[in-house]
């Protein structure tokens, strides 16, 4: 590695030091909630010179980027970095390094659960040039090129994330303007700000964490579908048949959900009404609401805990960039609610989807036992913390 190499690697790893020392200024008051990243990876890079027999070299980029919100689901991402691009000859041996100012700005939309889809422009700034001939890094020669050339790509890519935050991508890019190069960059996203890598402060970790002690030592309200509506509204029309097939086909589906919660479901008592019951439910009134085995409402079982949340077979709502699933995408799953029927939020696992990419469909069955064993987990996990946080307990 060169002198100009090394001066310019000491800039950008002492720039990032500094930043992960400092952290970012406080952004909540920012309504797009502005996220900030490095970015660290390897450009796969062949020169684009028809006269040289040419192979990819890999090399090194180094970004620091914002990130933000645009719709629910999509996002916009600008930044730059310091990177390298270069390529080998084969016949002389010898090898070329350029060195770049990136700067990129892309819209990032999210396609499946943990996959995201983006493209962008990257305009880049040719700082120097070299070519190597051999293998002896001392043997460099700085190639003669227009001062600060700018350069310009298109791309396209796909990342996959890891972890809260933490995500690994692959982009191609398409030359546009002056390129000397054809690209690939694979990559990791990772926080800026150390503060990123401990949830525990966040707001929305906080609230997960006092709603799974709610829960277990609460209950779970499941609420049944009964149709009243369909199956009045095709009475009054005179379609008896049809009514009676969905208030049966119903009265089965609710048995069935009854019978695997019976079952499979442990991680607290259980409770289970019409959705018909919800305002009296919701209004305190809980005498004679409640449901036997039997889809009976029966008076003799009563409601004697400090809390409650309510769970039933829905549609999943979107939350924003980091939610379960983007907007305009309908999702069944069987879904946690709060007590006024708000959907919860992660990181508490309150879902589990009917339907999953690879798997097929799961059964109510596979559903209800999958629940419980998320939130076995995520309680385990709460206790394993507390231990670690207070030995003596």
């Amino acid at each position: 590695m060169n002198s100009f190499q090394k001066y310019y690697f000491l800039l950008f790893y002492l720039l990032l030091s500094l930043l992960l020392k400092a952290g970012i200024p406080d952004t909540s008051a920012i309504p797009s909630k502005t996220k900030y990243t490095v970015q660290v990876g390897l450009n796969a890079s062949r020169l684009r010179h028809d006269s040289f027999e040419t192979e990819f070299s890999y090399l090194p980029c180094l970004g620091i980027y914002a990130i933000g919100d645009i719709i629910p689901g999509t996002t916009y991402r600008i930044g730059g970095g310091y990177s390298m691009r270069g390529s080998s000859v084969l016949n002389p041996y010898g090898k070329f390094y350029y060195h770049y100012i990136d700067l990129q700005g892309a819209v990032n939309f999210k396609a499946f659960e943990n996959i995201r889809i983006e493209a962008g422009l990257q305009p880049a700034i040719l700082l120097k040039a070299f070519y190597q001939d051999g293998i002896e890094s001392e043997n460099q020669t700085e190639l003669d090129y227009e001062n600060l050339r700018t350069e310009v790509d298109a791309f396209a890519g796909i990342e996959f994330k890891l972890q809260e935050r933490i995500t690994i991508g692959a982009r191609f890019f398409y030359p546009l303007s002056k390129s000397s190069f054809q690209n690939m960059q694979f990559y990791i996203n990772i926080p800026l700000s150390p503060k990123d890598f401990h949830p525990g402060p966040r707001k929305e970790v906080t609230t997960a964490k006092n709603q799974i002690e709610e829960l277990k030592n609460g209950a779970l309200v499941i609420r049944l579908k009964t149709n009243k509506n369909i199956i009045e509204k095709l009475i009054s029309q005179g379609n008896y048949t049809q009514a009676e097939e969905i208030r049966q086909k119903q009265y089965l589906e609710n048995k069935e959900i009854i019978q695997a919660f019976k079952a499979n479901f442990k991680f607290c008592p259980i409770l289970f009404i019409f959705n018909t019951q919800t305002d009296h439910f919701l209004q305190g009134a809980f005498e004679g609401i409640f449901l036997n085995d039997s889809l009976k409402e029966d008076s003799s079982i009563v409601f004697n805990y400090p809390t409650y949340f309510i769970a039933e077979f829905g549609t999943l709502e979107p939350e924003g960039d980091e939610g379960p699933i983007s907007s305009g995408i309908s999702v069944d799953a069987l879904l946690i609610k709060d007590r006024n029927l708000i959907q919860l939020n992660r990181p508490f696992p309150f879902y589990v989807r009917k339907n999953d990419f690879g798997l097929g469909t799961r059964s109510i069955d596979d559903m209800v036992r999958m629940l419980d064993y998320n939130l076995e987990q995520y309680y385990k996990n709460l206790l394993i913390e507390k231990v670690k946080e207070n030995p003596r307990l």
